[in-house]
């Protein structure tokens, strides 16, 4: 039964693109592909690694709520987030990932099981509030260029649906009740990271870098494909493309990024089915490229997974 949840991902990404190449000439796709200026596609990797460099300024600022008494230093972090995006390639489970990433935080830090899982869970929660925030305050822009009411419509129903649901828990569990002491104290802990002025305008920084670093890749991947994507465009799409790819139940973000990016661009008359497919594609070759430096630092990383020491890090 384990076995069978696992593969599920995997078996729904498949199924989902073997019916996208019946949609679209997979020959043409490929072509694109395989005619990728390399200039741009090292660009936009680098774009994407400078990303993952801002995703782990906001982990570390969630640990350092979790270990007030520590220190915990960024660049083991930064290792970590690379060899956990380099792992979402290869396991049929995103929450596996997490999992990891959870158990090497809890070695690195020496703290308990409950607080490493809660910082991760953290970690994701302020990620796609973030993105759902401004996917709300970037409709407008779809909204003053005649997109289909119904592109609209659902996309407020989802950023405004995602924001209510985690407003909703995060307040809910912030009650006073006995057997769920634990999760109101990690409630507490996660709104205090938007409690104050200087906190909430710490994330709100980190939402905005990150959703324009994006947006540059977005660009310089279209432009590596010879489709000139306008700026608007790739802003105001870019939230929910980025949280497509964390739907749990595909396998690290293909299929799920294709249904977003042809369900917004095609209608739209941005895109055809075939472009709108290979630019998705990209991002995912894009995504895997810019983990691969986390093999480097995966052997060190797993022995602190294992309890052995690990050389001292750099702040």
């Amino acid at each position: 039964m384990k076995v069978g949840r696992s593969a599920a991902p995997l078996l729904l990404t498949s199924l989902l693109l073997w019916q996208v190449s019946y949609a679209v000439d997979s020959s043409q796709v490929l072509r694109q592909l395989s005619a990728m200026r390399p200039g741009f596609f090292v660009a936009a990797v680098m774009l994407m690694l400078l990303s993952n460099a801002v995703a782990t300024l906001r982990y570390q600022a969630v640990l350092r709520t979790l270990c007030p008494d520590g220190p915990v230093h960024y660049f083991p972090l930064l290792k970590l987030n690379l060899l956990t995006l380099f792992s979402a390639h290869f396991v049929p489970f995103g929450a596996l990932v997490d999992a990891m990433r959870a158990l090497i935080s809890r070695r690195l830090l020496k703290m308990s099981v409950g607080k490493a899982v809660e910082g991760v869970i953290a970690d994701r929660a302020l990620a796609v509030a973030g993105f759902a925030l401004f996917g709300l305050l970037l409709l407008p822009l779809q909204i003053s260029m005649h997109w289909p009411w119904r592109i609209v419509m659902a996309q407020i129903a989802a950023f405004g649906g995602l924001l209510v649901l985690l407003g909703v828990a995060a307040f809910g569990l912030t009650l006073h009740v006995r057997f769920l002491k634990s999760a109101a104290e990690a409630a507490r802990r996660f709104l205090g990271h938007i409690a104050t002025c200087h906190s909430l305008g710490w994330q709100l920084g980190l939402a905005a870098v990150s959703t324009g670093l994006f947006v540059a890749m977005l660009v310089l991947l279209g432009l590596g494909l010879g489709l000139r994507i306008p700026l608007w465009v790739a802003f105001t799409t870019t939230p929910a493309i980025y949280l497509s790819q964390v739907v749990p139940i595909f396998y690290a973000g293909f299929g799920s990024r294709e249904i977003a990016f042809a369900a917004l661009l095609v209608p739209s008359g941005v895109l055809v089915d075939s472009d709108a497919v290979a630019l998705s594609l990209s991002i995912g070759l894009c995504n895997l490229a810019a983990s691969v430096p986390g093999v480097i630092f995966a052997w060190p990383l797993l022995q602190a997974l294992r309890g052995k020491a690990i050389a001292p890090a750099v702040k």
